[in-house]
């Protein structure tokens, strides 16, 4: 099985809220549900108005914690 993890277009800063799919921000990247989870991503369909806690570097993936 597998998950598409939203992974970050440009650098997001603190307090940015995501615009989604389709957007500026973020694009999907296959992960095997195992990895997935473990890294706690956040899926791409999920990630249009998220709000950035921590600073995150272009092509990094959105977490839970940032």
């Amino acid at each position: 099985m597998a998950e598409v993890v939203a992974i970050a277009k440009r650098d997001l800063e603190p307090g940015h809220v995501v615009d989604g799919i389709g957007g500026y921000d973020v694009f999907g990247r296959i992960y095997v549900t195992a990895e997935a989870r473990e890294l706690q991503g956040i899926p791409l369909g999920l990630s249009e108005g998220a709000i950035v806690k921590n600073r995150i570097k272009k092509s990094e993936p959105l977490t839970q914690d940032k």
